[in-house]
């Protein structure tokens, strides 16, 4: 008899618990903003399509017990062109406990680098797959296709998470990922989307399509020089003194405020530290080779209109 009462309150406990996270669910409000983005959109979990899309997608990808837990609190990012999203920026806002400030909290997710264009290489060549594959998984939205993310993750149809696991991807307050769960309002909005022909939508408050583009500037200029260098016969040696004449350190992440020459020098000295680190590892090719491995040539960043 002792057994079957305990039985019944843990039962009953187990109801309880799911009541109250279903009562806790119902009370949060996940609000949408998509303005200035017409070939792009954020899909909430309130819309009719968001539970067969996300299903689809981790029916491929597989699932995780967080992704379960923010199931009410995530977005998919749907990609409404027929070429791929390489880059793109979502900002989380989400109210504070009643009575204490801040009254809010926001993090903000900046994601896709020149990485993200290897989604454009040529499939049919067998050492271009790889490349491929890493843009699909870290960030590219396929061409009428969705990502499921939220703070805590941002998975695509290629994550393969019952393989790798969930790749984490919060870097914000403490203080926000401990009240997300149960803050009574989520405002999520798509600040920035880049395409791979280049356009720029949205108001891009952080700024993140120029990021890219001088990204990709910081990328062509290097090429460039190696290429002039390599036709006037210099040998890999002589090209990497010159370009990487001394160690060099990784440079801070540019501020909101940062100019284009700050953000060409930030990526400029990011791909040379890479290329240095590759050096004094695995020798003079294979730091070659990482400068002249974007897939740059030719692309250009502009705004609708422009």
């Amino acid at each position: 008899m002792r057994n079957l009462k305990l039985g019944a309150m843990l039962v009953l406990g187990l109801l309880a618990s799911a009541w109250s996270q279903n009562k806790l669910m119902e009370s949060q409000s996940v609000i949408l903003h998509n303005d200035g983005i017409s070939q792009a959109e954020l899909i909430g979990p309130d819309h009719p399509g968001f539970a067969v899309e996300r299903s689809r997608l981790l029916l491929q990808a597989g699932t995780h017990d967080l992704i379960e837990q923010h199931r009410t609190r995530s977005v998919l990012l749907h990609n409404k062109r027929s070429i791929p999203i390489v880059n793109y920026t979502v900002r989380w806002n989400i109210a504070g406990t009643p009575g204490m400030e801040p009254n809010f909290f926001k993090y903000s997710k900046i994601v896709g680098n020149w990485r993200a264009l290897d989604v454009l290489l040529d499939p049919s060549v067998p050492e271009n797959q790889q490349r491929i594959w890493l843009a699909k998984y870290n960030s590219i939205v396929p061409a009428n296709g969705v990502r499921l993310m939220s703070p805590f993750f941002d998975v695509s149809a290629d994550s393969m998470i019952h393989k790798y696991g969930l790749m984490p991807s919060f870097a914000g307050h403490p203080e926000f990922e401990r009240q997300f769960p149960t803050t009574s309002r989520i405002d999520v909005t798509l600040d920035s989307v880049l395409y791979s022909d280049g356009l720029c939508e949205g108001p891009d408050t952080l700024d993140s399509c120029a990021r890219f583009a001088a990204d990709i500037e910081a990328a062509q200029s290097l090429i460039r020089q190696v290429n002039q260098s390599q036709q006037a016969g210099e040998s890999t040696a002589a090209i990497l003194d010159r370009l990487i004449p001394g160690p060099v350190e990784t440079p801070h992440f540019p501020g909101l405020n940062a100019s284009h020459a700050d953000l060409l020098a930030y990526y400029t000295s990011l791909a040379k530290s890479e290329a240095a680190e590759l050096r004094a590892t695995t020798g003079d090719n294979a730091a070659l080779a990482r400068i002249l491995k974007p897939q740059v040539a030719g692309f250009v960043v502009h705004k609708a209109g422009q």
